[in-house]
């Protein structure tokens, strides 16, 4: 019985190392991908005066 909840805890400790490492990975691209590639509300629209597309700035 030991042996498996041992194996358990190891699985679990296991588990929870890669997903950090995963999480990690994922929001550097995140990161990096969103410098080179602005959302949609960061772009600068032709129309200004429409409320609904104005800029954070212009507020």
């Amino acid at each position: 019985m030991d042996k498996f909840i041992m194996t358990i805890v190891v699985i679990l400790l296991v588990y929870l190392y890669v997903y950090a490492i995963v999480n990690r990975i994922c929001k550097c691209i995140e990161h990096h991908t969103e410098y080179k590639y602005p959302s949609w509300s960061e772009f600068p629209h032709t129309n200004s005066n429409d409320e609904c597309c104005r800029r954070k700035e212009d507020d």
